[in-house]
């Protein structure tokens, strides 16, 4: 575990550079004044919503875990329905680099084809495997905001040991690690608005041509493409998917969560500087705007609960919510303060959920609300 972290630390602190904040966040109904929220209360994680106590780890996965992942899927993230017509998934190697960054490594570029009566769609999958460790391989699969079909992703001709992208993925492959990504735009505009040339389009029933207001957005879809990449990992013998790091950063690190609250195949979820206007990773209170910068991310429902003084499902439930999974959250200001109390608000659900649980001696949070660094904040 140590290691792992140590490695997480480096490849996002090479990530989280210090920028000027983006005009909307200085939106005036942006709130970053912890002391200016007004009252509000959070759902107990440990109690149903019959009012029952939530002792074991068997009440917590089969009792107050739905409820909490039903909550979200219908009411923040949008439901995934079922495709008025059966799916046919296919994969594609479609090349294979075994000399990969000077023989460290062997990269393969896969089609993942998604097929059936309603249209096709291909995902454009990268699988990076070191050459020198024993297989199968442990990895991390990054939810992507660089395109996997693009030079990104070749090595540096000046960098030895990075992607063209800055990302240190020969440290990985010396450390025994594997790397894939999945592109955030490959099933889903970044920032979509119509839903007629998605995905979706393969979900909808005869005249539907937009998701209903229960039904997924753009984060939805992400993460059931991180799904559909580890159903590809899983028939990969050079990968163990039995430990899969997911990872991502910003709209995307809320895209590992919900990715990992739902596929309990993932045996890590690591969100990074979770972006505070499309529902931060720290509370979402009727203080902070609903995503009007980022209103497709979710389901037409969250717009409904922002007038309302309560606090929607918190993201608390959500990142509590990965269990079985771990945690390991990176975070920049001005998120710090909401995503420390994020952490502490969840803890109790550790203890639920494993008779030895590792979070409390490797998860400490900062006794300060001051990041320790201006990169990244361990918690």
């Amino acid at each position: 575990m140590p290691q792992l972290l140590q490695i997480l630390c480096l490849c996002f602190s090479l990530v989280f550079q210090i920028q000027a904040r983006e005009a909307k966040e200085y939106d005036k109904d942006v709130q970053y004044d912890e002391s200016k929220l007004p009252p509000y209360d959070l759902p107990p994680l440990l109690t149903t919503s019959s009012g029952q106590s939530v002792e074991t780890p068997e009440a917590w996965m089969q009792q107050r875990r739905p409820e909490i992942l039903s909550l979200f899927a219908n009411l923040i993230y949008g439901r995934v329905p079922a495709p008025a017509k059966p799916i046919e998934v296919s994969y594609e190697v479609v090349l294979e680099d075994e000399g990969f960054m000077d023989g460290m490594a062997t990269r393969k570029d896969v089609k993942i084809h998604l097929e059936n009566a309603k249209g096709r769609m291909s995902m454009h999958f990268l699988v990076f495997v070191p050459n020198n460790a024993q297989k199968p391989v442990p990895a991390f699969l990054k939810h992507s905001f660089n395109n996997t079909q693009s030079d990104d992703f070749d090595a540096s001709s000046t960098r030895p040991g990075f992607l063209k992208n800055g990302w240190p993925l020969g440290e990985l492959f010396k450390r025994g690690y594997g790397f894939c990504a999945v592109y955030q735009q490959d099933l889903v505009r970044h920032n979509e608005v119509e839903f007629l040339h998605s995905i979706h389009k393969l979900f909808y029933p005869e005249r539907q041509s937009f998701p209903k207001s229960h039904e997924w957005g753009v984060l939805s879809a992400c993460a059931w493409g991180a799904s559909r990449a580890m159903d590809y990992l899983e028939t990969d013998p050079a990968i163990d998917h039995s430990r899969i790091a997911i990872m991502g950063h910003s709209k995307m690190g809320k895209a590992t969560l919900w990715t990992a609250a739902q596929d309990e195949r993932f045996a890590l979820a690591n969100p990074a500087a979770l972006e505070p206007l499309c529902g931060d990773a720290s509370q979402e209170r009727p203080s902070k705007k609903w995503s009007p910068d980022f209103p497709i991310g979710y389901a037409e429902m969250p717009g409904s609960l922002s007038s309302r003084k309560m606090i929607s499902p918190s993201i608390s439930t959500c990142c509590s919510r990965a269990s079985p999974q771990g945690r390991f959250m990176c975070t920049v200001p001005p998120t710090i303060p909401g995503q420390i109390q994020e952490v502490n608000i969840s803890q109790p659900i550790m203890p639920a959920r494993s008779t030895s649980c590792s979070a409390k001696r490797h998860w400490n949070p900062p006794s300060s609300r001051k990041s320790a660094s201006p990169l990244s904040n361990r918690m």
